[in-house]
């Protein structure tokens, strides 16, 4: 699972507002590890495009399914991520999800904000 802190700042809570370099000392407030920014310098991020997203559950756990024969297998709350990632394309449509994978600890989506 995502902290709250994260899924705060993910889904627009009282974070959401906020520049990148204050969640990034938030997080090192937190006692967690401080790591460059990959985000581009100069581009702004709330305008339309194509964005890589990739979501890690908490601690890195495998709680989301496993891989069995090169091939992975969602459990239950492999399913309801699968679920939420399909309904925000429902939901919003300004939102394509393009593509999207999910592995036993994290998942990698490609979403069009258009």
């Amino acid at each position: 699972m995502i902290s709250q802190v994260t899924r705060n700042f993910l889904v627009g809570g009282r974070f959401a507002n906020r520049p990148p370099l204050l969640y990034l000392e938030m997080k090192s407030n937190l006692g967690l590890p401080n790591r460059r920014s990959i985000r581009l310098p100069n581009y702004d991020y709330s305008q339309n495009g194509c964005y890589f997203v990739t979501i890690c559950v908490k601690d890195r756990e495998c709680l989301l399914g496993e891989i069995e024969g090169g091939v992975m297998q969602v459990n239950r709350a492999g399913s309801i991520v699968a679920d939420g990632l399909q309904w925000l394309a429902r939901r919003y449509p300004t939102v394509d999800l393009d593509e999207w994978l999910i592995m036993p600890n994290h998942i990698h989506a490609i979403i069009l904000i258009i």
